[in-house]
Protein backbone atom coordinates (compact mmCIF):
# COMPACT_ATOMS: atom_id res chain seq x y z
CA UNK A 1 0.00 0.00 0.00
CA UNK A 2 2.81 2.41 0.84
CA UNK A 3 4.60 1.72 -2.42
CA UNK A 4 1.35 2.22 -4.37
CA UNK A 5 -1.10 4.73 -2.93
CA UNK A 6 1.09 5.89 -0.09
CA UNK A 7 4.05 8.02 0.76
CA UNK A 8 6.89 8.37 3.23
CA UNK A 9 8.09 11.88 3.78
CA UNK A 10 10.01 14.25 5.97
CA UNK A 11 8.88 17.76 6.74
CA UNK A 12 9.33 20.49 9.29
CA UNK A 13 6.37 20.38 11.67
CA UNK A 14 4.54 23.33 13.24
CA UNK A 15 7.06 23.45 16.10
CA UNK A 16 9.98 23.76 13.70
CA UNK A 17 11.26 20.20 14.18
CA UNK A 18 12.13 17.80 11.39
CA UNK A 19 9.42 15.15 11.33
CA UNK A 20 9.12 11.87 9.43
CA UNK A 21 5.89 10.08 8.58
CA UNK A 22 3.91 7.91 6.23
CA UNK A 23 0.48 8.25 4.75
CA UNK A 24 -2.01 6.68 2.42
CA UNK A 25 -4.87 7.66 0.17
CA UNK A 26 -7.79 5.27 -0.15
CA UNK A 27 -11.41 4.57 0.53
CA UNK A 28 -12.72 5.12 4.04
CA UNK A 29 -13.09 1.35 4.50
CA UNK A 30 -9.50 0.60 3.44
CA UNK A 31 -8.08 3.32 5.66
CA UNK A 32 -10.19 2.21 8.64
CA UNK A 33 -8.59 -1.23 8.20
CA UNK A 34 -5.12 0.36 8.04
CA UNK A 35 -5.83 2.39 11.19
CA UNK A 36 -7.09 -0.68 13.08
CA UNK A 37 -4.09 -2.74 11.96
CA UNK A 38 -1.61 -0.02 12.93
CA UNK A 39 -3.29 0.36 16.32
CA UNK A 40 -2.92 -3.40 16.91
CA UNK A 41 0.83 -3.08 16.17
CA UNK A 42 1.47 0.14 18.11
CA UNK A 43 -1.19 0.03 20.84
CA UNK A 44 -0.21 3.34 22.45
CA UNK A 45 -0.41 5.37 19.27
CA UNK A 46 -2.35 8.62 19.26
CA UNK A 47 -5.84 8.56 17.81
CA UNK A 48 -5.62 9.55 14.16
CA UNK A 49 -8.51 10.68 12.04
CA UNK A 50 -9.06 10.17 8.36
CA UNK A 51 -8.60 13.55 6.75
CA UNK A 52 -10.72 14.93 3.96
CA UNK A 53 -8.68 15.38 0.80
CA UNK A 54 -11.45 17.01 -1.25
CA UNK A 55 -12.16 13.77 -3.12
CA UNK A 56 -15.70 12.38 -2.92
CA UNK A 57 -14.47 8.77 -2.68
CA UNK A 58 -11.10 8.92 -0.91
CA UNK A 59 -9.53 10.05 2.33
CA UNK A 60 -5.98 10.39 3.63
CA UNK A 61 -4.49 8.73 6.69
CA UNK A 62 -1.08 9.67 8.12
CA UNK A 63 1.12 8.67 11.05
CA UNK A 64 4.17 10.62 12.22
CA UNK A 65 7.03 10.60 14.67
CA UNK A 66 7.12 7.86 17.29
CA UNK A 67 4.30 5.84 15.73
CA UNK A 68 6.03 6.01 12.36
CA UNK A 69 9.32 4.91 13.95
CA UNK A 70 7.78 1.70 15.30
CA UNK A 71 5.88 0.92 12.10
CA UNK A 72 8.96 1.61 9.96
CA UNK A 73 11.09 -0.57 12.22
CA UNK A 74 8.59 -3.42 11.86
CA UNK A 75 8.01 -3.07 8.13
CA UNK A 76 11.72 -2.75 7.36
CA UNK A 77 12.33 -6.05 9.19
CA UNK A 78 10.18 -7.87 6.61
CA UNK A 79 11.85 -9.39 3.58
CA UNK A 80 9.56 -7.87 0.96
CA UNK A 81 10.29 -5.81 -2.14
CA UNK A 82 9.70 -2.09 -1.71
CA UNK A 83 10.33 1.11 -3.60
CA UNK A 84 13.66 2.29 -2.25
CA UNK A 85 12.99 5.94 -3.12
CA UNK A 86 10.27 5.89 -0.47
CA UNK A 87 11.72 3.46 2.08
CA UNK A 88 15.15 5.11 2.20
CA UNK A 89 13.52 7.90 4.23
CA UNK A 90 12.16 5.33 6.69
CA UNK A 91 15.63 3.78 7.02
CA UNK A 92 17.12 7.23 7.55
CA UNK A 93 14.67 7.99 10.36
CA UNK A 94 15.22 4.64 12.10
CA UNK A 95 18.99 5.17 11.91
CA UNK A 96 18.67 8.71 13.33
CA UNK A 97 16.61 7.45 16.26
CA UNK A 98 18.97 4.57 17.00
CA UNK A 99 21.99 6.87 16.84
CA UNK A 100 20.26 9.18 19.32
CA UNK A 101 20.12 11.95 16.72
CA UNK A 102 16.57 13.03 17.65
CA UNK A 103 15.17 15.19 20.40
CA UNK A 104 14.75 13.95 23.95
CA UNK A 105 11.04 14.53 23.51
CA UNK A 106 10.99 12.18 20.50
CA UNK A 107 12.90 9.49 22.41
CA UNK A 108 10.41 9.82 25.27
CA UNK A 109 7.49 9.41 22.85
CA UNK A 110 9.14 6.38 21.23
CA UNK A 111 9.55 4.70 24.63
CA UNK A 112 5.96 5.59 25.56
CA UNK A 113 4.55 4.10 22.36
CA UNK A 114 6.72 0.98 22.43
CA UNK A 115 4.83 -2.08 21.19
CA UNK A 116 4.63 -5.19 23.32
CA UNK A 117 7.55 -7.60 23.46
CA UNK A 118 5.35 -10.20 21.71
CA UNK A 119 4.78 -7.90 18.72
CA UNK A 120 8.46 -6.93 18.54
CA UNK A 121 9.49 -10.60 18.78
CA UNK A 122 7.04 -11.51 16.01
CA UNK A 123 8.89 -9.08 13.71
CA UNK A 124 12.28 -10.35 14.92
CA UNK A 125 13.36 -6.94 16.21
CA UNK A 126 13.20 -7.40 19.98
CA UNK A 127 16.89 -8.36 20.31
CA UNK A 128 17.93 -5.50 17.98
CA UNK A 129 16.52 -2.61 20.03
CA UNK A 130 18.97 0.09 20.91
CA UNK A 131 19.45 0.83 24.62
CA UNK A 132 17.96 4.31 24.14
CA UNK A 133 14.52 2.89 23.38
CA UNK A 134 14.54 -0.26 25.50
CA UNK A 135 13.16 -0.13 29.01
CA UNK A 136 15.75 -0.45 31.78
CA UNK A 137 16.21 -4.01 33.10
CA UNK A 138 14.07 -4.82 36.12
Amino acid sequence: LTCGDGWICKTVNDSGYLSFGMGFTGTKELLEWVRTTFHSLVPNMDAKKLSDNKSPNCRDYCVWGATFYWLAKMFLSLDIPRLERKWDLARMFVERVEAGNVSTKMLTQIKKKRPTDAILAEFGILPQLSPQISPPPV
